[in-house]
């Protein structure tokens, strides 16, 4: 499945990609779905490719990126 040009993952797909060290940076978007309001994670791979993972609770997913 995507979101705009980019290929949504899971969070198992991105704990792969920690794991075996290819994300180069993660950036923490908020937005505007109708009256909905939804982060979602933009995930840029060392090959360049971006995806994207919605998030539930941002301080949640900022501590299991830390561990």
């Amino acid at each position: 499945e995507t979101f705009g040009d980019y290929r949504k993952i899971t969070y198992s797909e991105l704990r792969d990609l920690v794991l075996s060290n290819e994300i180069e940076r993660i950036r923490i978007k908020r937005i505007a779905e109708g009256n909905d309001m939804h982060n979602k994670a933009y995930i840029t791979t060392t090959n360049g490719s971006i995806l994207v993972l919605e998030l539930g609770n941002v301080d949640h997913f900022l501590e299991n990126i830390e561990n």
